[in-house]
């Protein structure tokens, strides 16, 4: 039996945007359960407005992807 501090949690801000942290893999009620492993990725991209390179805002896009899983020993 694992215990819940030696699971892997994926989701917040600083891993997946868009997911509370510890949002996503397997739940019991509200209750994140991790998984025996995670993985997360992203890509950002921050460009000036056209024309308007001295403006101190700047436009933003992201994409992310991630994942928790468990396993079995025996697969």
């Amino acid at each position: 039996m694992t215990e819940l501090p030696d699971r892997t949690y994926v989701g917040g801000p600083n891993s997946l945007r868009g997911f509370k942290v510890g949002g996503l893999g397997q739940r019991d009620g509200p209750d994140s359960l991790g998984g025996d492993m995670g993985w997360g990725m992203g890509v950002s991209v921050l460009a000036p407005f056209w024309n308007k390179a001295h403006w101190p805002v700047r436009l933003h896009s992201f994409v992310n992807l991630g994942k928790v899983v468990g396993y079995e020993k025996g697969e």
